[in-house]
């Protein structure tokens, strides 16, 4: 069995690293509220402000694919 150099046994553990530190901040912007001054109410948080505009697109398509032609 061949040993593998040191240089290939550190391959791949960059991505791990990027990995777990762009999972903390993409959970830091969704769980923080959105200050009034870009457009938030001051208790919103992003991820609620995401679901809240996919709802209000769905609400309108349903309502679009309800009108009959």
């Amino acid at each position: 069995m061949r040993q593998l150099k040191c240089k290939n046994r550190e391959a791949g553990t960059a991505i791990i690293e990027y990995v777990v530190v762009s999972f903390f901040l993409m959970a830091a912007i969704m769980w923080t509220p959105v200050p009034r001054s870009i457009g938030g109410d001051g208790r919103s948080t992003a991820g609620e402000m995401l679901i809240d505009a996919i709802k209000e697109n769905y609400r309108a398509y349903a309502w679009a694919m309800s009108v009959p032609i």
